[in-house]
């Protein structure tokens, strides 16, 4: 078969891309499976996905669960807007529902594993390597939890990876691809705020790796990553006060505190945290950074690129995010070079093939990585699965939309638990999450049973609906969340009810 401009067979490409995009579409189909149980409805796929729905649905860019302060039943300002508007279209051409708000952000996933695949190729000039690294990676528990969830993080890994993309290949194509670099990094930082640390390791790169043209790189990438942001601002800036209560308050909100020890100690422990049930994962880690630093040789200027793609996000992430909340994400951007660094241990010490293992090393070496692979799969998608076969009936929706159907009228508003927010929609009603239960405001509170609330003034209660997750083996409850509601209606409903019934009656 004739040879590709690369000087490589065609038919040998064809087959290392046909790897890839078969790791990628096994990623995404593994993750359908039980996709609307596990993960549970949580608050964050309910606050970042809000205004989608209420633009797809109600043609207005805004989140009621936000209601009544800082503007956000006015115009939504939180976080950048890239995700809810592609969630919006999504909602508008396919309706409302679970599937609907995680399916894109599982395909984004997918296409993620393929751009970090090329990337490290790229810098490991090695297929085995890089597609061991995309493997890894797709592995990756924290990234099957992201990618299930219905957040952006997904999303905005796709566009940070295709910037990194662009951007090595400017280095031998020219402007153009440094163009669409500064671009997907912009599209990325409108996913997702965190994408800032790939602007500042692309600047990184153009001033201390490139020979020539330092400038007019530097001023390219930067106006065409400003693009995006420009474009928000000036729609955002309509409204300050808006802007400054929302989106300048949860900036600050997750900016860490305390001193720089403690912030390095915290962000360690979190990756501790974060990779306990894959402690051969955090070896790996440990001892394939290490090893990339002091014993890959090959080709060190992109040995300095790679380190510098690590360490900016890393020391940022690590310096400047809060050690709670969605920051448990922030990681997965200095985990994904690192996984890189990971693949190429990995091609410095595993057989070529499976059928060639010539020595003791090699033999050793492949051990370790299939058990790697083992250790990430059964503490990874094989435990969700595990987990899905105990709790399958009970992490089933309905289980708490059917009973709230027959409880709830349509037009009610809802304050409580984020977890009733499709159901609260499919019925007719509108769910409130800030503030606090408000009998003249709202006609109805749910709250979680294992919360055990006995009592809020205003209301009474009238159910209990949902069934706890079964413990996996009868013996261990590995999820804390769960279905099991406790249903509160205003007593100001119930009094008119009466009345109504009084009046029917003369």
């Amino acid at each position: 078969m004739a040879d590709s401009p690369t000087g490589i067979p065609s038919d040998t490409l064809l087959a290392r891309n046909r790897s890839i995009l078969i790791l990628a579409g096994i990623f995404v189909l593994m993750n359908l499976i039980g996709r609307d149980r596990s993960s549970a409805v949580w608050s964050d796929e309910v606050t970042l996905n809000e205004p989608a729905k209420e633009l797809a649905l109600h043609g207005k860019f805004r989140s009621l669960v936000f209601s009544g302060s800082d503007g956000f039943d006015e115009r939504y300002l939180w976080l950048p807007p890239a995700h809810p508007l592609l969630t919006a279209l999504v909602y508008r051409v396919f309706k409302f529902g679970i599937w609907q708000t995680r399916i894109p952000v599982v395909l984004f996933g997918g296409c993620a594993i393929v751009l970090l695949y090329f990337i490290a190729r790229r810098f490991l000039n090695d297929h085995r390597s890089a597609l061991y690294s995309a493997l890894l990676f797709a592995l990756n528990p924290q990234f099957i939890h992201t990618a299930r969830s219905g957040r952006m993080d997904a999303q905005c890994l796709f566009f940070a990876f295709a910037g990194i993309l662009f951007y090595l290949r400017s280095l031998t194509h020219g402007k153009k691809s440094l163009f669409l670099a500064g671009l997907s990094v912009g599209l990325a930082g409108m996913t997702h705020p965190i994408a800032v640390v790939w602007a500042f390791a692309i600047v990184a790169l153009i001033i201390f790796t490139q020979e020539s043209a330092k400038f007019s790189s530097l001023i390219i990438f930067c106006a065409s990553a400003a693009l995006p942001a420009g474009a928000w601002l000036i729609y955002a800036l309509q409204t300050p006060v808006y802007f400054k209560a929302q989106f300048l308050t949860i900036i600050t909100e997750h900016t860490a505190g305390g001193s720089i020890f403690s912030r390095i100690t915290d962000e360690l422990r979190r990756y501790g945290i974060v990779y306990q049930p894959v402690p051969l994962l955090l070896i790996a880690f440990v001892a394939s950074g290490s090893w990339f630093v002091y014993k890959f040789r090959d080709a060190v200027l992109e040995k300095r690129r790679l380190i510098i793609l690590f360490l900016i996000p890393f020391f940022f992430v690590t310096a400047f995010m809060t050690k709670s909340g969605g920051s448990w994400f922030y990681i997965l951007h200095p985990i994904a070079v690192l996984t890189i660094m990971v693949g190429a241990m990995a091609g410095s010490f595993l057989p070529a093939t499976m059928t060639r293992i010539g020595s003791a090393l090699q033999r050793t070496s492949l051990i370790l990585g299939l058990l790697l692979v083992a250790n990430l799969v059964l503490a990874g998608i094989g435990a969700r699965y595990i987990i899905l076969g105990y709790q399958w009936d009970a992490r089933d929706y309905r289980t708490i939309e059917e009973p709230l159907r027959t409880l709830i009228p349509k037009g009610s508003i809802i304050f409580g638990a984020p977890e009733v927010w499709y159901a609260a929609e499919n019925i007719g009603a509108s769910l409130r999450l800030r503030g606090e239960p408000d009998s003249r405001v709202h006609d109805f509170v749910i709250t979680k049973q294992k919360d055990s609330i006995a009592a809020i003034p205003g209301f009474r209660k009238i159910a209990e609906v949902g069934v706890p997750f079964p413990p996996v083996w009868g013996r261990f409850s590995f999820s804390r969340a769960d279905y099991q509601m406790v249903v509160w209606e205003a007593d100001r409903r119930i009094g008119n009810v009466v009345r109504l019934t009084a009046l029917i009656g003369e």
